[in-house]
């Protein structure tokens, strides 16, 4: 049975091939979510619901995660890691072939809810996996090598989900990547070695990471950034294409160009974290997010709102690696704990902001492209001045580690 002491004198446990191998579940998890932003029009069309209750599926699959992520933290130490990760890619398959077939817009949500358990089951502990089973020397380059899954899912994922979906229809996108989680898991099955045994987050390590009032401002301000990033983003299908001043064509095309920004932003945040210090960078870059926010909404001319949009993609990358530094940097001994919390303070954000902007549509007209601007000129207006909150808000953080960031 494989240990953290017993992986450190065996380092590296996992090989190059199996590192790729979680990247690889990773983007197939993350996705299946991040698919549905692109979709959501046609979703609604066939299901016979607007674009502001089809959000809801954001909504339902970010609660779920945001819900599972500390309870399998606790629970994940009693657990084989290679059993859980295996477990939940099956879950997910399972999850996103129920979706491809549901019969309504019920049947749909309750797939969704199960997606956002068991990627809040795969996803921390795959990262888990990466950092403890690698030599010291190593550790950092694995979990970048398997996070960057998530970031892969933003460049390759939701682009290409969206154009197929487009083209041959949602119901067989989402059935093509549940047999690809399926595949995975067999191939993770067959590929990382049993017996990985873990130290899980304790319920005394939560509650002491919910007294630390450093540790609550940084996860505070992380839900607050999500709230401001997908008021907008929940609702590409139907905003972006208004404030590129383009059809429904675009919404493909500018998710990759988001994502190529996050891939940016992915290189260079280690660089800002060093040279400027962790809270520095988040304000500087949350304030970016918001001027790009500000760009789209006065609807600036086609190159600069593509600009725009490409740097909003890399300042969101930048806030939340910085934003996750200062978290890590703080108390090391709650990191296990910490980072679930983070997690779900992240996807909390993400459900309360595809609500707001649900909201914010739902009252909105519904009669021509035309009318359509206001809405989407208004969703863009909340990411900027939320966006902005949180910039003054990250600037007024005191410092967790004496000595940690620069000055």
């Amino acid at each position: 049975m494989l240990s953290p002491a017993s992986s450190a004198a065996a380092s590296p446990v996992l090989g190059r091939a199996s590192l790729l191998l979680l990247a690889g579940c990773n983007v197939v998890v993350n996705s299946g979510a991040m698919i549905a932003t692109g979709l959501l029009g046609p979703i609604g069309n066939e299901l016979r619901v607007d674009t502001a209750a089809a959000g809801q599926l954001l909504i339902v699959y970010a609660v779920s995660f945001a819900v599972g992520a500390p309870v399998v933290a606790v629970l994940a130490g009693r657990v084989c890691r290679k059993e859980l990760l295996f477990r939940a890619l099956l879950v997910c398959g399972a999850a996103l072939l129920a979706a491809a077939w549901a019969p309504d817009f019920t049947t749909l949500a309750m797939a969704c809810a199960v997606s956002g358990m068991a990627a809040a089951a795969f996803v921390p502990n795959a990262i888990a996996v990466a950092g403890v089973l690698t030599s010291p020397a190593q550790r950092g380059r694995a979990v970048a090598i398997v996070f960057g899954g998530f970031t892969l899912a933003l460049v390759l994922g939701a682009p290409a989900g969206t154009w197929i979906g487009l083209q041959v229809g949602w119901r067989l996108t989402l059935a093509a990547l549940g047999v690809a989680a399926v595949a995975t898991a067999m191939a993770l099955k067959l590929r990382l070695l049993g017996g990985i045994m873990l130290p899980g987050a304790t319920l005394s390590a939560i509650r002491a990471v919910l007294a630390n009032r450093a540790l609550r401002a940084t996860i505070g301000l992380n839900l607050l950034a999500a709230i401001g990033t997908f008021v907008l983003f929940s609702y590409a299908a139907s905003a972006w294409p208004v404030l590129l001043r383009a059809d429904a064509a675009v919404v493909a095309p500018a998710l990759a160009l988001f994502g190529i920004g996050s891939l940016v932003g992915n290189g260079v945040s280690a660089w800002a974290v060093d040279r400027f210090g962790a809270t520095r960078t988040a304000t500087l870059a949350l304030t970016a997010a918001a001027v790009a926010m500000a760009v789209l909404a006065l609807g600036a001319l086609p190159l600069a709102s593509w600009a725009a949009l490409a740097g909003w993609g890399m300042a969101n990358f930048i806030a939340t690696t910085a934003l996750q530094t200062r978290l890590v940097g703080a108390l090391p001994a709650l990191v296990p704990a910490a980072l679930p919390l983070n997690a779900s303070a992240t996807f909390a954000g993400q459900a309360f902001g595809a609500f707001m902007g649900g909201l914010w549509l739902a009252h909105g007209t519904h009669v021509s492209e035309a009318q359509h601007r206001p809405e989407a000129v208004g969703l863009a207006w909340i990411a900027c001045l939320t966006l902005a909150v949180a910039a003054i808000t990250a600037s007024m953080l005191p410092s967790m580690v004496a000595g940690h960031e620069k000055s």
